[in-house]
């Protein structure tokens, strides 16, 4: 991750926006999940948006509409970098609702810029979302899903050091500077020589 290049808002506020960067057109991502979570936390009042970047999915905006959230669900398409850092700062919470996920480099960004992430038990954010810590972990219930981002967000201090600890989870871990650190060292023990120096 290019944690030199996506770092947290200096001024950051409390705004009530939700945020997910993918293929919101891909059934593992699980779109009806996230929309009932969203729904439910717009109902208590903790959220009153979601963001959602990357392609346009018509059967994601027609799911949205049914559910009578269609207003508050903003379908932002795809995004240059600088616009994607942007849309990182603007929220307080970024949710993965998958049944399945990798890595799960965009969870990895928004953390970069010190957004906690809330994630389905879905295997690869189970590496850096740590309970408590760096975010919130839920099963597939909707209710649990928003129950976690009410925990979040109902402790501005706890809040903010979940943020500063995912800040550092990336730029410790996940890095570009660390990934060439572990490679080089990788690449010694093999060869005896730095690639760095190649």
């Amino acid at each position: 991750i290019a944690s030199d290049f996506f770092q947290p808002c200096p001024e950051r506020q409390q705004k009530g926006v939700m945020g997910f960067s993918g293929r919101i057109s891909d059934p593992r991502k699980n779109a009806k999940l996230l929309f009932k979570a969203f729904r439910e936390l717009q109902q208590r009042g903790i959220v009153r948006e979601l963001h959602i970047a990357g392609p346009i999915d018509q059967t994601a905006i027609d799911l949205a509409r049914s559910m009578g959230i269609s207003e508050s669900v903003i379908f932002l398409g795809n995004l240059s970098r600088d616009q994607l850092c942007n849309m990182y700062q603007s929220l307080e919470v970024f949710a993965i609702t998958s049944f399945k996920e990798g890595l799960g480099i965009s969870a990895l960004e928004a953390m970069a810029c010190g957004v906690p992430v809330v994630s389905t038990q879905c295997g690869g954010t189970e590496d850096f979302v740590k309970h408590g810590i760096t975010g919130y972990i839920s099963d597939f219930s909707s209710s649990q899903f928003a129950d976690s981002v009410c925990q979040l967000l109902s402790d501005h201090n706890n809040y903010n050091k979940i943020s500063a600890e995912c800040t550092r989870t990336v730029k410790n871990n996940f890095s570009e500077r660390k990934f060439s650190s572990a490679l080089d060292e990788a690449w010694k023990a093999a060869w005896g020589e730095s690639y760095l120096s190649q």
